[in-house]
């Protein structure tokens, strides 16, 4: 018998990063004697990963628009999926469905809509598209509380964590990031890791990095990441006479070294998350957090003493949380423990791709979650 066919359809930027990287993580995954897979997607980064690891891949290039912009693309999404004839579509992100479910319902195939930011996060027409999904999968409790709450869409709402890749954390890197960067044996090192957008607040904790040297402590960021904000970003370092301690790293493939080998701690100013792969990284590798007090983070905080919370956008308490972790090496070690042990018992990628594929097999058998 031929195994049924899951169609992953992702609309993103041409890059790797959080929600890519989830499709791939499942592409490894997958048992592919139990499955076949094909990835319909926009960006051209994640279509070529994907055949690298020996799943077909087809581009769609548009999926943005409205009603009438949208038409004739759905006529090809439905070619598609017509001639490859699914059992199941994996719809990576919402603002894939616009395409996916008109052309999944006239073809009766059942759709998982994964959901990596805040159901509330999104506007009217893409909302009454997740609730169209016949199972919602979000990566925490609050990205589909609003859902889990409706009567209606109660029941088809799953939560399905994030997970640690451990061979991609496993990248070699530099020995010494610090002396490569000039930086001072005895100084406090914080890495942040995302993209310089505006969501992930990066100038929160540029200023943070200043008010802490104002105050007398040595500390440097380690800024991992590239977009469209970089420009400000380093115009602020610079107006704030902080470029020999803000350090811009770009994208880099050793994140886990850098985290692991060169940062005493990881911090994150994001104003919006859903379950940053970040933090979840350097809580595997045992690196203590600072974050933002946001639903994502105190969500992540609930039961586990992994780092310290800081109210969103205060620069000043920032700071403040940075001074007493540098000044308290022992706490930092057992923060970092703590960590260490919850990660490996949440976040096992073994753990993900078997959550996923029970969902998979539960839909492939009753045929809809509805």
């Amino acid at each position: 018998m031929t195994a049924p066919l899951v169609v992953f359809a992702h609309k993103g930027h041409d890059w790797i990063r959080g929600s890519e990287q989830c499709v791939l993580d499942l592409l490894s995954g997958l048992d592919r004697t139990r499955y076949r897979l094909l990835v319909v997607a926009n960006g051209r980064a994640l279509l070529r990963e994907s055949e690298r690891l020996g799943v077909r891949a087809v581009r769609v290039a548009h999926w943005g628009g409205g009603r009438i912009l949208n038409a004739p693309w759905r006529h090809v999404m439905r070619g598609i999926l017509r001639a490859h004839q699914p059992a199941l579509i994996h719809a990576n992100m919402a603002v894939a469905l616009p395409l996916i479910i008109p052309a999944s319902r006239k073809l009766a195939i059942p759709v998982v809509t994964h959901l990596h930011l805040s159901y509330d996060s999104l506007g009217p027409r893409h909302q009454a598209l997740v609730r169209a999904s016949d199972v919602i999968v979000g990566v925490a409790e609050h990205v589909v509380a609003t859902l889990r709450a409706d009567p209606e869409t109660a029941a088809r709402v799953r939560v399905i964590r994030n997970a640690v890749n451990v061979e991609r954390l496993g990248h070699c890197g530099s020995a010494d990031v610090r002396s490569e960067l000039g930086i001072p044996r005895g100084a406090f090192v914080a890495t942040s890791v995302g993209s310089l957008i505006d969501r992930k607040a990066h100038a929160v904790t540029i200023r943070a990095i200043g008010i802490a040297r104002q105050r007398g402590l040595d500390v440097h960021l380690l800024l991992c990441g590239d977009g469209e904000r970089e420009s400000e970003l380093r115009t602020l370092t610079e107006t704030l006479g902080l470029g020999g301690s803000i350090h811009f790293m770009g994208v880099r493939r050793d994140v886990g070294a850098i985290l692991e080998r060169g940062s005493d701690v990881l911090v994150t100013s994001a104003c919006e998350e859903a379950l940053p792969l970040s933090m979840l990284e350097a809580q595997w590798l045992g690196v203590p957090v600072i974050a933002s007090d946001i639903a994502a983070h105190k969500e992540m905080s609930r039961g586990v003493e992994w780092g310290l919370l800081a109210p969103c956008g205060d620069a000043d308490t920032l700071a403040e949380a940075l001074a007493v972790l540098a000044r308290d090496p022992s706490r930092r070690a057992a923060l970092g423990v703590a960590a260490r042990l919850h990660a490996r018992e949440c976040y096992s990628m073994d753990r993900y791709v078997a959550e996923f594929d029970a969902l998979y097999r539960e839909l492939l058998v009753d045929g809809s979650a509805r």
